[in-house]
């Protein structure tokens, strides 16, 4: 996280006290060791700079960072301009307040902290990255990578402690973690199932969790605006990710037709698409199913077993479905009529948000110079690096709700995490 050193640490009898001071010493110490551990971005003015480089009661390595730090001054002042967040180390607060006072400033939320609250902070450490599970906890990582990528601000360099959350109980290893003085940031699943409905009970009590440290802590959540974060991808990106002609890719052909809907667009941002839409929480799409599914199989973009799984599910839910379909007695869920694509998502996640496609481009290039007369496997290249070349543009032109979806999330996650590591001395 930024940590910007304000200039009243240099008025003269201030910076006179800190050298008379050895708990007020170690704090301007750990602001060295965290830059030099890469742990936070540490910055001010370089006449802040300059002046904590010739502390003498400071090690020399620590005079020695200030001193590295002011020679960057060009190249990193711009960061500044690039967070949403950032910590503001004053000598003192008024009235002698030793917690954070949080400030909103051009559009920036500010932490103003005196210097000895240092002494308690761990700014030794990472900002802390709470989530419900690790994979989510990367996930929203790797989406900051592309949005700091969209903004070409990819040579800044941002990194977070990941923290296992444990689904329900993620408020509990949020409070753990705040109760270890470190610096944290948490982002949770809605489970909204409507814009207007009530936040499930993870957020609930997560946000409850945060209401009884706001004002002490330097610490921040995010509830998604959608239902989960596999409701955060675009249904055509998932859609350029599978190629499989199974119910699974027959169940997104679907999804796409909803999203494409106006009227019922909002049912894919918060419809069950990980596990599968179910009966009782789509009215109107069983209606516009019902209404446009002979067009649909005449178009081949349904499968009859999934026709077949529809029908069932509509029957067994009192609905009198006008199309024609085979009853299915023994399906798995009755309430589901929609197949879940979790599937679709761990394969979005695992091959281009983790990026394994790279490794598999390498091994088809390697196999193609070693046999360069079989054209089927040069094909077979060509169309893998496209479908790569395709969800690149896929997460660069995203529509406008997405944009600011993803950009709430990845400034979120920049801000919490920047960090800028000064050369070994």
């Amino acid at each position: 996280m930024l940590i910007y050193i304000d200039e009243s640490i240099i008025e003269q009898n201030n910076i006179e006290q800190i050298k008379s001071n050895s708990e007020l010493l170690e704090c301007i110490s750990n602001l060295a060791k965290s830059a030099i551990n890469g742990k936070h971005f540490v910055f001010s003015t370089k006449k802040v700079l300059n002046t904590l480089s010739k502390i003498e009661q400071l090690s020399e390595n620590d005079r020695k960072t200030f001193k590295k730090i002011e020679g960057k001054f060009s190249f990193i002042g711009y960061i500044m301009n690039c967070v949403k967040a950032y910590i503001n180390v004053c000598f003192d607060l008024p009235d002698n307040k030793i917690e954070p006072e949080r400030t909103l400033k051009d559009e920036k939320t500010v932490f103003n902290i005196p210097l000895k609250y240092l002494s308690k902070v761990d700014i030794l450490s990472k900002t802390c990255l709470v989530s419900e599970d690790l994979n989510d906890c990367k996930f929203y990582k790797r989406l900051t990578s592309i949005v700091m990528r969209n903004k070409e601000l990819a040579y800044f360099k941002f990194d977070l402690d990941n923290i296992n959350g444990g689904g329900e109980n993620t408020y509990e290893n949020y409070e753990n973690t705040i109760e270890e003085n470190k610096i944290c940031i948490a982002i949770v699943d809605s489970d909204k199932k409507s814009i207007n409905a009530e936040l499930g009970q993870t957020a609930k009590k997560l946000k409850k969790a945060y209401r009884k440290y706001e004002n002490n802590y330097i610490t921040f959540i995010h509830e998604l605006e959608v239902r989960e974060k596999e409701n955060l991808i675009p249904i055509n990106i998932y859609d350029t990710c599978y190629n499989e002609n199974d119910d699974v890719k027959c169940s997104l052909n679907v999804l796409m037709q909803i999203y494409g809907n106006d009227e019922l667009k909002s049912r894919y941002y918060y419809g069950d698409i990980k596990d599968g839409l179910k009966i009782d929480e789509e009215n109107e799409v069983i209606n516009f199913i019902d209404e446009n599914i002979d067009t649909w199989i005449e178009e081949g973009i349904v499968s009859p077993c999934l026709v077949n799984t529809i029908g069932t599910a509509f029957e067994m839910a009192g609905y009198n479905p006008h199309f024609e379909y085979k009853k299915e007695p023994d399906i798995n869920d009755k309430k589901k009529f929609i197949y879940g694509i979790s599937k679709v998502y761990q394969k979005f996640q695992s091959e281009y948000l983790e990026e394994k496609y790279k490794e598999k481009i390498k091994t088809k290039e390697k196999y193609v110079d070693e046999n360069p007369e079989n054209e089927e496997a040069k094909r077979d290249l060509d169309n893998f690096k496209k479908k790569f070349i395709d969800l690149d543009k896929a997460t660069s032109e995203l529509s406008p709700e997405y944009k600011e979806w993803w950009d709430k999330i990845g400034e979120m996650v920049f801000s919490w995490g920047c960090f800028y590591q000064v050369k070994p001395l």
